[in-house]
């Protein structure tokens, strides 16, 4: 997975309605270009997939630590 383009992190906790996600030091920037498309990282208001097996999970990030 860490080979894949859009790969964010770990998800290092879980609670509730909330996930806790390690940005990797691997990403060379918060705003890389991919396929000539900008793509925000991580940051508020942007969206975020967790493949889970078979399922996809969705979710919004709302704050950074």
């Amino acid at each position: 997975m860490k080979r894949d383009i859009t790969y964010l992190g770990t998800v290092i906790n879980v609670k509730s309605g909330s996930v806790e996600v390690e940005i990797s030091k691997e990403i060379p920037s918060a705003a890389p270009i991919i396929n000539g498309r900008l793509y925000k990282i991580g940051q508020i208001g942007t969206f975020v997939k967790f493949p889970i097996g078979s399922l996809t999970l969705y979710g919004l990030v709302s704050r950074h630590n």
